[in-house]
């Protein structure tokens, strides 16, 4: 399981670096449960984090197909699919995007199959809210201008 410690400065030590986003993208915030959505959407958002979201795997995949999405964060237990079959979907796609599982109860079992699937990290979604200030960084420029040179 995630070790997670609280840092001097009120931050949280996930063990991890932080991912990159590459400018211009958004973060997908996919999960069924519309209060837990809105509530990771407008945290990124006020963390400066453009923001799409979705409520099941195949909306998600159809806005990974139709926007540039730099980071994916789904939650696990969902009616039509899981996150981890949209973590298969983006894996197979090789979009080079992180991807964050959460869920409401992360056992070691869960935490292995989204690590080995090819998630950057896992976490129970009340862990996730205080994560989110240092979970991403953006990274080069944004998107059109770099398309534009």
């Amino acid at each position: 399981m995630l070790n997670v410690a609280h840092r001097s400065d009120g931050h949280l030590d996930l063990g991890v670096r932080s991912l990159p986003v590459v400018n211009g993208t958004a973060v997908l915030v996919v999960d069924d449960d519309e209060t837990m959505r809105k509530l990771i959407a407008l945290r990124l958002r006020l963390l400066g984090h453009e923001v799409e979201i979705a409520s099941s795997v195949p909306a998600a995949i159809e806005t990974l197909e139709a926007r540039a999405i730099g980071a994916v964060v789904s939650d696990y237990s969902m009616p039509e699919a899981t996150g981890l079959e949209l973590l298969a979907y983006v894996t197979r796609r090789r979009l080079p995007i992180p991807f964050v599982l959460m869920t409401g109860y992360l056992s070691t079992e869960l935490e292995g199959l989204a690590l080995g699937g090819g998630a950057a990290i896992a976490f129970d979604k009340g862990d996730l809210l205080d994560a989110l200030p240092d979970l991403f960084s953006f990274r080069g420029p944004p998107l059109r201008a770099a398309a534009s040179q």
